[in-house]
């Protein structure tokens, strides 16, 4: 920046108040951080996203039924929970699957 200032002939502090200088700081800046912001940006999308798809993907496949049935004419929602042999597998899968997620989102953030 204070090549800058010199090829205009003007003083750092007075270059860096006005709008080129300004301007000129904000370019370095993101020069020097630019990727890795938007990687981290990119990255908290990511999970914001993703973590609370897979909360629900898990709770409706894994953890409750719900089974829909007619009483006296109104329509009632029954909840019960898996407890079968065949949720375990859908368990694990499911885990394998958020530490899939979870090793992308960190790839996007870190890599």
């Amino acid at each position: 920046m204070g090549g800058a200032a010199k090829e205009l002939g003007i003083a750092v502090e007075d270059f860096s108040k006005t709008s080129l200088g300004t301007l000129t700081i904000v370019l370095v800046i993101w020069k020097m951080i630019g990727n890795d912001l938007i990687q981290l940006i990119v990255g908290l999308l990511w999970f914001m996203v993703v973590i609370p798809v897979w909360i629900k993907i898990f709770y409706r496949m894994c953890l409750v039924q719900k089974i829909a049935y007619a009483e006296n004419g109104k329509t009632r929602v029954s909840v019960e929970h898996h407890d079968d042999s065949d949720t375990d597998a859908r368990r694990w899968a499911m885990t394998f699957v958020f530490a899939v997620l979870v090793g992308i989102g960190f790839l996007v953030m870190f890599a």
